[in-house]
């Protein structure tokens, strides 16, 4: 195995496993904070609501700032040659036949 698949094989499997787990986690914080926001407003709670708060604030923000990334890496490939153009192909419908 030559040093450029060995750098394509960890990319595809170890870079992107730690991708999706951290913005697994991500999305999981933001539903929580809505979670516990949601009932602590309820109860009247707003010191507990406001932690729901910042938990709903910063999973958007690690959300925003993951995809934003990955938006740039990817845009840095596609212009630089070194990935593919990922455009979605859509079929034509042949309507009224």
């Amino acid at each position: 195995m030559n040093l450029t698949a060995l750098a394509n094989s960890f990319t595809t499997n170890v870079i992107s496993a730690i991708a999706f787990l951290l913005m697994t986690g991500s999305i999981t914080a933001f539903f929580y904070g809505t979670f516990v926001f949601l009932v602590n407003q309820q109860k009247g709670d707003s010191a507990k609501s406001n932690d729901g708060k910042q938990f709903m604030l910063w999973g958007l923000i690690s959300l925003f700032v993951m995809f934003s990334v990955w938006g740039i890496i990817t845009a840095l490939q596609v212009n630089l040659g070194f990935g593919t153009s990922t455009n979605i192909q859509i079929p034509a419908m042949n309507v009224g036949q």
